[in-house]
């Protein structure tokens, strides 16, 4: 038996690519945060899951840059770490890879219309 979808938003589980680093309130140009690259393996107009080496605490905030074929600049949001899963595997035993699942808290509604009627076409 199957539960009814709770979920507001659809969702993609499809592979993207986005740009993310922890969220610094003020930027200090003497101490740069480099942006990783991330596949995303579940994206929705209200949160994002992907794998990742290290390990953030829940309620971290997270940037996140998303290009997106339907806009000329890359979707920027901001998230919060919800959840963090255990080892979901790697290539090699000294690698650990965790599932981290997101929900954005800083997306303007244009934003995540835009997301949304992008994830509709997928």
């Amino acid at each position: 038996m199957t539960t009814p979808e709770k979920r507001k938003h659809s969702r993609v589980k499809r592979p993207f690519t986005a740009r993310i680093r922890p969220y610094r309130e003020v930027e200090d140009p003497a101490k740069p945060v480099k942006w990783d690259i991330v596949t995303i393996k579940d994206l929705s107009a209200s949160g994002v899951a992907f794998n990742y080496t290290k390990i953030f605490p829940e309620g971290t905030k997270l940037e996140f840059y998303f290009p997106l074929p339907v806009t000329a600049e890359p979707l920027y949001c901001i998230g919060e770490v919800c959840r963090i899963d255990g080892s979901v595997g790697g290539n090699t035993p000294r690698i650990s890879v965790h599932r981290v699942a997101v929900r954005f808290t800083e997306i303007t509604e244009a934003r995540q219309e835009i997301l949304e009627q992008f994830l509709k076409k997928q």
